[in-house]
């Protein structure tokens, strides 16, 4: 068998880096878009970001996985985990409950679901 010259090796290598950067440049993008994002999401804006097409089908993903309750309010572990922030509002007697995704729940979402748009 015939032993690999420097430079054939060198390519190697070179073949094998280029494969790893264009398989880990989604991954990066994602986590550049958290980083320079400010604040916490909707749940219709992590929906686009997830790459799932309608904001019902993360819902559903959400319960079905045992995050949120059926009224899509995430169990106080999560909450408390940081992933979800829950803002509570009274109007005209009504209490309406909106669900926020941190940047922290954004990334834990994107890795638990990553086939999701394919789902």
């Amino acid at each position: 068998k015939r032993e690999l010259s420097l430079e054939e090796q060198t390519l190697n290598v070179i073949h094998g880096l280029t494969a790893r950067i264009q398989e880990m440049t989604p991954k990066v993008e994602f986590f550049d878009t958290v980083a320079d994002a400010k604040g916490d999401r909707t749940i219709m804006d992590t929906a686009k970001l997830l790459k799932i097409d309608k904001p019902r089908k993360l819902y559903e993903m959400l319960r079905n996985d045992g995050i949120t309750m059926s009224d899509n309010i995430p169990y106080q572990q999560y909450i408390y985990q940081g992933y979800f922030r829950v803002n509570v509002s009274v109007n005209n007697g009504h209490t309406n409950s909106t669900t926020y995704v941190t940047n922290k729940g954004l990334i834990w979402l994107e890795k638990k679901y990553k086939k999701a748009g394919a789902r």
